[in-house]
């Protein structure tokens, strides 16, 4: 697999939260300070393509759940491909080149953003083959295997640029690619570093655990007070 230049950039700031990129997920928001970035993790609502689908049949990806697509999986013919809605917005993969179309999968711990090489964005091209007609992953997958794999994105949002990396899994005994979660920093020009995402939204707490929490919080304050009123 070819080199990728990489951030040096941590992400030791960030302050993460589970969103819904539809209306059908629960979303848990835990605010950052100000001037902070916010990465959102998206899980529950994969977008899935098979082999075995009509010719024309789209499955559309919209990564900030504002209801515009920024891609998505497309029945191309006898194969499968991933389509880049409006590219001229600067919509683009991390790539073997910036002349290439190809996709280049990533290791845990890399930073996407701005702060990559220009050469690192693969042209920005309407179709890249995902899937073979024989179940294979596409040639221009760099790097991807069976199972699930790692990719960088970017996305335009209001006239600015904004970062981020998904999950996908290429399932050739059943002919199947499905991006199966993401996450992405909802601030603009700011990194998304490279981790795992837990694939069931029932891990993170959910507002009756958060509830809990400030419940559990707000009891050891009180017993703070007494604690100090009886010394």
């Amino acid at each position: 697999m070819a080199t990728i230049p990489l951030s040096d950039l941590l992400a030791s700031s960030w302050t993460t939260r589970l969103a819904a990129a539809t209306g059908t997920l629960a979303a848990v928001a835990l605010s950052p300070a100000a001037g902070k970035a916010a990465v959102v993790k998206v899980t529950g609502s994969p977008v899935s393509l098979s082999l075995a689908a009509a010719d024309g049949t789209s499955s559309l990806w919209d990564v900030d759940g504002d209801g515009i697509s920024e891609f998505s999986l497309y029945k191309h013919g006898n194969h499968l491909d991933f389509y880049i809605s409006n590219p001229g917005n600067g919509r683009a993969l991390i790539a073997i080149s910036a002349s290439s179309s190809s996709v280049n999968a990533l290791n845990s711990s890399f930073n996407v953003g701005p702060t990559l090489a220009s050469n690192a964005w693969g042209a920005t091209g309407l179709f890249t083959v995902i899937m073979d007609n024989s179940g294979s992953i596409g040639s221009a997958f760099s790097g991807f295997g069976q199972g699930d794999s790692f990719f960088g994105f970017r996305f335009d949002k209001g006239g600015d640029m904004h970062y981020g990396y998904a999950v996908v899994n290429f399932d050739s005994p059943n002919e199947t690619v499905t991006i199966s979660r993401w996450a992405y920093n909802n601030v603009a020009d700011g990194i998304a570093h490279v981790e795992a995402i837990a694939a069931d939204p029932s891990a993170v707490p959910g507002p009756i655990g958060l509830a809990g929490l400030a419940a559990g919080a707000a009891w050891t304050r009180k017993l703070r007070r007494r604690i100090k009123t009886a010394a």
